[in-house]
């Protein structure tokens, strides 16, 4: 939709995120897509609303701030995961000390 493409797929949950910004067609149903795509290239102003609701649509989900949560989580996460990762060196180093000092 971003891109300004009608056409979608109305498997999933496709149909309630397109809402009215683009034409719903099975991907399996080939005499659908071929009734569809002539449509789309034909009539400029249908396209033309749909490439402008597409482009309006994503402000209608709050998919972008989950993404930049997910992404501030996945950096803690990340930088956990260093933390840990040099923890567990610094265990796995001071157990090898130890062993080498009792033989």
């Amino acid at each position: 939709m971003a891109c300004g493409c009608p056409a979608t797929s109305n498997t999933s949950s496709l149909p309630e995120v397109v809402g009215k910004a683009g034409i719903l067609v099975n991907p399996n149903n080939t005499t659908e897509l071929m009734e569809v795509m002539p449509q789309i290239l034909t009539d400029t102003a249908s396209a033309q609303i749909f490439r402008k609701t597409g482009r309006e649509q994503p402000e209608n989900f709050p998919g972008r701030k989950q993404q930049e949560r997910l992404q501030i989580c996945m950096k803690k996460l990340d930088m956990a995961n260093v933390g840990l990762n040099k923890l567990v060196g610094l265990f796995s180093f001071r157990q090898t000390m130890r062993r080498l000092r009792e033989v």
